[in-house]
C-alpha cells in the first residue's frame, strides 16, 4: 500500500513538468501566431514539431506537419517541402511505418541534395541509419551515422553520438559503444543540454548488462529514470519502471520487480497507449504467479487481454493465453490447460519458433504425462524438442550475423580511413600543383619540395600498408573465434545431448512399469516405443562422437594432441576428447559402449603418458590445449 502510495505521488510530481512543457509549446504558438513570414516562421513550427515528438503527441505533431506543408505551398519553397518530407518520415519511425518513412525520407534528401544542404542531407542519413538499427541492418546504419555525424551540432550532435553508442552495443562493441556514451554525456554538460540523458543512461545500463554487472545497470536506468521525470513523458516513465523491473528479475529479487511493475501500472490512468499496457501486465502477471499470487496474476492477464483487444492486437493474444494455461496447470485443470495451449498456438500457427511455443509444447508433454497418455506426451515432446533446436539454431545464425556486422563495420572504417588518406593526399597534389606554378623558375626551391613530396608519399604508403597488416591481423582474429567459438557450441551440444538421453532413459524405465499390468497389445506398441527410445538414444549417441571430430587445423584438440610425444592410443584420444567435454567417467562409459572400469584404466594411462601428478586435474590439462 505505501509503494502504490509513493507512487501516485511520483504522478503528482510529474503534472507541474507537464505544465512547464506545455508553457514551452504556447511560447512556441505565440510566436507563430506573430511571425507570418520568412524563416523564422519555418523554424518556430519545426521547433513546434519537435516538441510533440519529443513527447509521442503524434497527432498535434501531425497538425502542425500539415500547417507546414500549407506554408510550403503558399511560398512554393522547396526546402520547405523538403523539412515536411523530413518530419513525415519522422512520423514513420514513430509508427513502424518503414515503407512511407523511406518514401518520404527519399523526397526530403533528394531536394536537399539539389540545393547542396549539408545539414539536412546530415539529417535524413541520420533517420535512416536510425531505421537500419531497428531493423538490424547495422552495418549500412552505422555507415549512414558516421556520414552524418560531422555535419551536425548541438543536440542533434549528443543524439547522433548516443544512436552510433547504441550500433556498436548491438554488435557487442561495447568499449566503443561506451565511449560514444561518454562523448554524449560530456557534451550535454558542456551545452547544459539534458534531452538525451534519458537515452544515455540507458544505453549506459545496457553495456553494463551485457558485462554481467547487474547492480551498476539498475544504477544507470535509476538515473535514466530522475531525467525521464524530468521531462514528464509518461510512456518513457512506464518503460523505465519496466526496465528497472526486469533488471530486478534477472537478479530474482521478485519483491523489487513487483514494485517497479506497479509503479508503472500506477502511471496507467496518465498512458494513452494500450499496447504498453498489455505488454506491462503481461509481465506483471508472470512474475505474481511466480510468487504464488495467482488471483493477481488472473486479473492482470485479463486486463492485459482487454488492452490488446481494444487496438486489435491479436499477436499478443498467444502470448496471455499461454500464461493463463500455466495457471490452471497450477490448479490442476489439465483439461482447460490443454484448451488454453491448443488456443495460444492457433493465435501464431503450428510452425511458430518462439519461446512461447517451447513453453506450450513442454507444458502439454507434461500434462499428458500426467494425465497417462504416454503416446501424446512424447509427441508433444518431439515438438518441444524441434522447436528447441530450431530455437538455438536461430541463435547461433543471431551470433554468427553479429560477428559478420562487427567485421563490416570494422571494414568500413578501415575504407573511411584509406579515403581519407585518399583525401589528404589529393590534396598534397593539388597544394604541390599550386606551389610548382609559383616557384617554377626557382630549382633549389623544387628540389627541396620534391624531395618532401617522396617522404609524403612514402609514409602514406607506409601507413596504407600498416591499415593493410591490421586488416589481417583482425581477420586472423575473427577465423581464431569461430573456431573458439565452435568448440564451446560442441561442449554445449554434447551436454544437452547426455541431457536428452538420460530423460529418455527416464521414459523408457516408466514405460516398462506399465508393460506390466498392460495388455498384450498395448506391450506391444510399448515395446516399438521403446525401440523407438532406444534408436533415439543411439542416434544421440552418433552426433555427440560426428560433432566431436573436430576438423584437423592447427587450431584444433586432436591435431595438437597428435603433435605431443605422448603417442595415446585412439581409444585415449576419444576418452581425451570426452573429458576435455567435461563428461564423468560414468558418460564416457555409456558413450563408448565400456566399462566404467575401462575408461578409468584409460584415464591412468593418458596421466602416465603426459608425466600429470595426482594434485593435477586431468581435464583442466587437457583443456589448456
Amino acid at each position: 500500500v505505501m509503494a502504490r502510495k509513493i507512487s501516485l505521488w511520483l504522478v503528482v510530481c510529474m503534472l507541474p513538468l507537464a505544465t512547464i512543457a506545455q508553457n514551452k509549446l504556447s511560447e512556441l504558438k505565440r510566436q507563430v501566431i506573430a511571425t507570418e513570414t520568412g524563416p523564422e516562421r519555418l523554424e518556430l513550427l519545426d521547433d513546434i514539431i519537435f516538441e510533440y515528438l519529443r513527447n509521442s503527441t503524434l497527432d498535434s505533431a501531425k497538425v502542425y506537419i500539415g500547417k507546414m506543408e500549407q506554408e510550403a505551398q503558399r511560398k512554393g519553397d522547396s526546402l520547405w517541402f523538403a523539412q515536411v518530407y523530413l518530419n513525415k518520415a519522422r512520423i514513420g519511425f514513430f509508427y513502424s511505418d518503414f515503407e512511407n518513412l523511406e518514401k518520404s525520407a527519399n523526397q526530403a534528401l533528394a531536394i536537399y541534395k539539389s540545393n547542396n544542404e549539408t545539414e539536412g542531407i546530415a539529417h535524413v542519413y541520420f533517420l535512416k541509419g536510425a531505421v537500419h538499427l531497428v531493423r538490424n541492418n547495422i552495418k549500412e546504419g552505422l555507415a549512414l551515422l558516421f556520414d552524418a555525424e560531422p555535419h551536425l551540432e548541438g543536440e542533434d550532435k549528443i543524439a547522433i553520438m548516443t544512436k552510433i553508442a547504441d550500433g556498436y552495443v548491438l554488435i557487442n562493441e561495447l568499449d566503443k559503444g561506451m565511449d560514444y556514451y561518454n562523448r554524449a554525456f560530456k557534451l550535454s554538460n558542456d551545452l547544459d543540454n539534458t534531452s538525451y540523458l534519458g537515452d544515455i543512461y540507458n544505453g549506459v545500463a545496457a553495456v553494463h548488462d551485457c558485462n554481467g554487472e547487474p547492480e551498476k545497470a539498475i544504477d544507470a536506468m535509476n538515473n535514466a529514470l530522475a531525467e525521464v521525470r524530468k521531462r514528464g513523458n509518461t510512456r518513457d516513465l512506464v518503460i523505465c519502471y519496466h526496465n528497472i523491473g526486469q533488471a530486478y528479475k534477472k537478479m530474482r529479487r521478485m519483491e523489487e520487480t513487483m514494485l517497479n511493475f506497479e509503479k508503472a501500472i500506477d502511471l496507467f490512468p496518465l498512458l494513452t497507449d494500450p499496447y504498453v499496457k498489455g505488454m506491462l501486465l503481461t509481465e506483471y502477471s508472470k512474475v505474481a504467479f511466480d510468487m504464488g499470487l495467482v488471483e493477481k496474476a488472473e486479473e492482470s492477464l485479463d486486463a492485459a487481454k482487454e488492452a490488446f483487444i481494444s487496438i486489435g492486437a491479436t499477436e499478443r493474444m498467444g502470448s496471455v493465453l499461454g500464461a493463463r494455461a500455466s495457471i490452471e496447470h497450477s490448479k490442476s485443470n489439465f483439461i482447460k490447460s490443454l484448451k488454453l495451449i491448443d488456443e495460444s498456438m492457433h493465435y501464431n500457427g503450428d510452425n511458430d519458433i518462439t519461446y512461447l511455443a517451447l513453453n506450450n509444447y513442454h507444458l502439454r508433454s507434461h500434462i499428458y504425462e500426467l494425465i497417462g497418455k504416454p503416446s501424446e506426451a512424447l509427441a508433444a515432446f518431439k515438438d518441444y524438442e524441434r522447436v528447441k533446436d530450431s530455437l538455438k539454431e536461430r541463435a547461433t545464425a543471431k551470433k554468427t550475423e553479429v560477428l559478420m556486422a562487427k567485421f563490416e563495420v570494422a571494414e568500413y572504417q578501415q575504407e573511411l580511413s584509406a579515403k581519407d588518406q585518399e583525401l589528404a593526399l589529393l590534396e598534397q597534389k593539388k597544394q604541390t600543383s599550386n606551389y610548382r606554378n609559383v616557384l617554377l623558375g626557382v630549382v633549389s626551391v623544387g628540389l627541396v619540395f620534391f624531395i618532401r613530396r617522396q617522404r609524403w608519399t612514402n609514409r602514406i604508403k607506409r601507413q596504407a600498408l600498416e591499415a593493410e597488416k591490421e586488416l589481417m591481423a583482425m581477420k586472423e582474429r575473427q577465423l581464431h573465434t569461430e573456431v573458439q567459438y565452435k568448440n564451446n557450441e560442441i561442449t554445449d551440444f554434447a551436454l544437452q545431448i547426455n541431457e536428452r538421453n538420460q530423460l529418455l532413459d527416464s521414459f523408457n524405465e516408466r514405460i516398462r512399469d506399465i508393460k506390466r499390468g498392460a495388455s498384450s497389445e498395448t506391450r506391444s506398441r510399448l515395446s516399438e516405443l521403446q525401440l523407438f527410445i532406444a534408436n533415439q538414444i543411439e542416434l544421440n549417441k552418433e552426433k555427440v562422437s560426428l560433432n566431436s571430430k573436430i576438423e584437423e587445423t592447427k587450431e584444433s584438440f586432436n591435431y595438437k594432441l597428435k603433435q605431443t610425444s605422448a603417442r595415446l592410443s585412439p581409444k585415449e584420444v576419444q576418452v581425451a576428447t570426452y573429458l576435455r567435454l567435461n563428461l564423468p567417467s560414468k558418460q564416457i562409459a555409456m558413450q563408448m559402449g565400456i566399462a566404467e572400469q575401462s575408461v578409468n584404466n584409460y584415464r591412468r594411462s593418458i596421466r602416465k603418458k603426459f608425466d600429470i601428478t595426482k594434485d593435477v586435474n586431468l581435464a583442466d590439462f587437457l583443456r589448456s590445449f
